[in-house]
């Protein structure tokens, strides 16, 4: 979903920068019925809190692109 909105972008120029990558970030959390659950952004440096029933975890999310 998130590789379909960054070539949405290409529409809005303004919203890339000048190689093209966007200037936005955009995170997306999913959990099913096991309760098993994941996080990801477009940018690295993402996380997301979850709490596993005995703990709180902060969790780094899955990327699409490093910063330069």
């Amino acid at each position: 979903m998130l590789k379909r909105i960054i070539a949405k972008s290409r529409f809005w120029p303004e919203r890339l920068d000048s190689k093209g990558l966007p200037r936005f970030d955009l995170n997306f959390y999913a959990v099913n019925k096991k309760g098993e659950y994941a996080g990801a952004a477009i940018w690295k440096g993402r996380y997301y809190s979850v709490h596993d029933g005995k703990e709180n975890k902060l969790k780094p999310s899955a990327y699409l692109f490093e910063r330069p």
